[in-house]
This record gives C-alpha cells, structure tokens and sequence, in this order.
C-alpha cells in the first residue's frame, strides 16, 4: 500500500492548456509544493519550466526539430503564458 502512495505522489499531470490555462498550472504548483519539470508543446515551439517546492526556477523555449532557442528565463515564462492551446505534461522530479 505504501509503493502505491508513493506512485500516485508522483504521477504525472498532464493535459491541454484549452482546458486549463498556464496560469492555474503554476497556481496548483505554488499551492502545492511541487517539485518537477513542466514540459508543453505548442506547434512548432516546445517549452520546459523547472519547479523546485512551487516556485518557477528557470525555463526555455526552443523552436523546431533543431531546437533553436528562442527565449530563456523570464522571457521564456512570460512568452508561454501568452499559449492558449498546447499540450503539456508535469513530472514530478525530487531531483529538480
């Protein structure tokens, strides 16, 4: 019974920002602690946010199948939360 508590602390979170915006994402991340890397694609465009205990420690933007980056840091933030649809996925990593 314990591995399954453990399993179901660190499932992964994942769905489209259609149905839930980027900004509620960081609120649940924030409210709860979280710990983990937040990976979303958008087209052509991928971005990753690391969390470290809810709170926004670095991220990227990168662009096509090269992976050009595009942004970093804050401006990478601030140009994902400007998505209205993309997938994302949030795996919790105690390692972040």
């Amino acid at each position: 019974m314990r591995d399954l508590r453990a399993q179901m602390f660190l499932m992964a979170l994942e769905g489209s920002l259609h149905d839930l915006a980027l900004v509620d994402l960081i609120q649940v991340f924030r409210l709860g602690l979280k710990t983990g890397v937040l990976m979303l694609i958008g087209g052509a465009e991928r971005g990753v946010i690391y969390v470290c205990k809810g709170r926004l420690i670095d991220a990227v933007l990168v662009r096509g199948s090269e992976r050009r980056v595009i942004a970093t840091a804050e401006d990478a933030v601030i140009r994902l939360l400007q998505w209205e649809d993309a997938a994302f996925m949030f795996q919790p990593d105690p390692k972040v």
